[in-house]
């Protein structure tokens, strides 16, 4: 978190108390940043299976690219995206307020040879409280949407 751009906020939405667990997080009305809400409380609260189940699995991926996906070295950085970002969190003394989707993509197989299928993306930013102050920092966070719902993914 340290030296990441800072941005004065004014959102009311919450992901819940510090330490919440993801499914106490608020319900929005747009999917993306639902699920970037859920996990940002899962985050927060260091709740690795919940956050997990909120990321790309090897399975997703898998049906929607046509590049070659080591099994191993997905589970991986999946699981390490999610440490870094609960150890940035619990270090800082920060939470995870709200989520903001700022820009999404489409992308079909017909203008992208690596892909099977169509895949829609959201970028969410994210809005942490620490020391009592909101704010919007950090790079944005990628979502995929898939037949579940839309899904976290650390690597792309």
């Amino acid at each position: 978190m340290a030296g990441a751009p800072t941005q004065a906020v004014t959102s009311t939405a919450t992901a819940g108390s510090p330490r919440s667990p993801s499914a106490d997080a608020p319900r929005t009305a747009d999917p993306a940043e639902d699920a970037a809400l859920r996990l940002g409380a899962a985050w927060s609260a260091c709740d690795r299976a919940a956050g997990l189940a909120l990321s790309l699995t090897y399975e997703e991926v898998s049906a929607l690219t046509n590049k070659k996906v080591d099994r191993k070295d997905w589970d991986s950085e999946q699981r390490d995206a999610f440490d870094q970002r609960c150890r940035e969190l619990t270090e800082a003394h920060a939470r995870v307020l709200a989520a903001k989707v700022m820009r999404t993509e489409h992308h079909d197989p017909q203008s992208d040879s690596d892909l099977k299928a169509d895949v829609d993306i959201a970028f969410v930013q994210y809005v942490f409280e620490q020391n009592g102050q909101a704010s919007m920092r950090g790079s944005l966070v990628t979502f995929v949407k898939t037949p579940s719902g839309f899904k976290f993914i650390a690597k792309h």
